[in-house]
Order: C-alpha cells, then structure tokens, then sequence
C-alpha cells in the first residue's frame, strides 16, 4: 500500500510539470513592412497589429519598441539622406502613451501587456499599437525610411525573461509638392489664393502698385511669368490702339514680357519652409503719352514647375 501511494504521487509530480515543459510564448503573425504615404495637411496614421501565440502554463507578458536609428524614444526620426521627418509610436489613437524600450525603464503604460490562461493547446491574441508621423512636415521629396524592433517578454517589468523579437521596417513617401499663392503684400501662404487685382485708379506715369507671389515647394522649381499684352495695358475697346506701357519687377529682377510665351524669371533648388518663400512683386506705369481716356487692363500669369 505504501509503494502504491509513492507511485501515484509519483506520476502526478510528472504530470504536473507537462505544461512547464513545453510552455510556449511568441510573435506568430507579424507584417514587417509598413508602407506609408505622407499627406502636407494631414501627416501619416496607421494602426499596426501583431498577434502573440501562447501554449503552456499560465503566464503574464509585455511588448517593447525599439527607438531605431534615432538613439532615443523621444524623437524617433526617419531619414532620406541628409533630411529627416519625425514620427513617434503610440498605445492607441489617443496618441497619449509612448511606447517605449525596456531600457528606457518604462512604466506599465509605455509598454503593452497582457496574460494567458493555462493551456494545454495553442491560444492567440492580437495587440494594436499606432504608428504617427505628424502633418507640416515639409522637406524633401522622395522615400524616408527606419527600422524597429518590437520584443516580445514574458512575465512583467520586474521580472522577466524576452521570449522573441521582430523588426519593423518602417517607409514614408514624402510627394512632390509644388504650390504657388498671389497674395497681397503680408498676408500668409494660402493655396487658394491664385489672383491679385492691381487697380491703379487714375493712371499717372510712375505710378506702383505692389503684390507677392509665395511659393512652397520641396523640390527644384522655376516660375515663368507671361503677359497676355507683351507688357502694356490695352483699352477695353478693342478699336482704340492706345496702349499704357508698364515694367514688373519680380524679387527685384526686371520681368521680360516682350515675348510672346512665358519666359523664366527665378528659379530654385531648395526646401522652402512651410509657410513659403515670398517673392515681391511691383508694377509701375510707365509714360503713355497723350492715350485715350477709357479703362485699360492687362491679364499676367505666372507659373511655377518643376526642374
């Protein structure tokens, strides 16, 4: 009787380490590649999900997230060459709680964490996490890039032990953007703002009236300039042949508007800031002799394109 005991209780010791034995945690569903494109207005948003596979003794775990190439949790950044963009990780869309890297000691709210229940077959949970990068960043054009790494532990902040880690590579395309607003002189940058009218009233020779052109662009542009009237005001009745002869000084260049397509006045290779790159612009009268009374106009247009 004494040996049947020993042998039972022999076999429940046995029986209670299966689970310990062959206790399973990992990252099983994993998208490696995020692929973003960057809107001016609205930045880049994603929510971004990966699911844990457990198997085994009950147990507690928690994700990590790596800075990447920025060496630093607080201003992860992703890089075209020399030029860079922010963009930071998050818990959820609140974009409230930064996740964080185990070593940058985090608190429970800068990791995320869950548990699984003893099981003697395979369980899954999926975990969502947001990746940002905010809007008005303007820099250049083309593909920003980072990685990361999201490791997964079991057990908590304490104690613990990594269990499997994967990296995310992280892509931003940055569009072309080339944007030009006529505006009065000092008012911002407005996309909407295509057309100045410069009322000269009473026209008198040395008369000026002023305007900006405002151009934001993260790519290489010129901007052309071309006057339906090869620079003169006409009369509004087409029999009268009088005509009123002006100059346009754009950023303080003289505007040829002789010809009869539009010729390049400035051109230019930089970023410009996201409030834009002013260009003054002044028309003033110059002598028209003894011309017809009557109202005299004339249409100019300018243009901004890419290199």
């Amino acid at each position: 009787m004494k040996r049947t005991v020993i042998f039972l209780l022999l076999i429940l010791i046995v029986l209670n380490n299966v689970y310990s034995a062959n206790t399973s945690l990992r990252i099983s569903s994993f998208t490696r590649n995020i692929n973003l494109n960057y809107d001016l207005s609205g930045g880049a948003e994603i929510v971004q999900t990966l699911t844990v596979k457990h198997k085994g003794d009950a147990l507690e775990y928690f994700v990590t997230f790596a800075y990447g190439q920025s060496g630093q949790w607080s201003n992860r950044i992703i890089t075209n060459g020399g030029t860079s963009l922010n963009y930071q990780i998050y818990r959820d869309n609140t974009k409230i709680d930064i996740l964080k890297d185990l070593a940058d000691s985090p608190s429970s709210n800068e990791v995320i964490r869950g548990s699984f229940a003893q099981s003697g077959s395979f369980q899954f949970t999926t975990i969502s996490y947001t990746v940002y990068i905010p809007a008005e960043q303007f820099d250049l054009a083309g593909i920003y890039s980072d990685t990361f790494d999201v490791t997964l532990y079991s057990g908590n902040l304490s104690s613990y032990i990594q269990k499997n880690s994967k990296t995310h590579s992280l892509k931003v395309t940055m569009p072309a953007s080339l944007e030009l607003s006529m505006t009065q002189s000092g008012n911002p940058f407005n996309d909407a703002a295509t057309a100045v009218n410069m009322n000269f009233g009473v026209l008198y020779a040395g008369s000026v009236r002023s305007a900006e052109a405002i151009v934001r662009t993260n790519s290489p542009y010129s901007v052309l300039i071309f006057s339906d009237n090869q620079g003169n005001l006409m009369h509004s009745d087409s029999t009268v042949s009088d005509k009123v002869p002006y100059t346009l000084s754009f950023n303080g260049t003289l505007a040829d508007l002789r010809g009869s397509t539009p010729s390049q006045i400035i051109s230019g290779a930089s970023v410009t800031p996201w409030e834009g790159t002013r260009y003054p612009l002044e028309v003033t009268i110059e002598d028209f002799g003894m011309a017809s009374e009557g109202s005299y106009s004339d249409s100019i247009t300018i243009t901004i394109q890419a290199q």
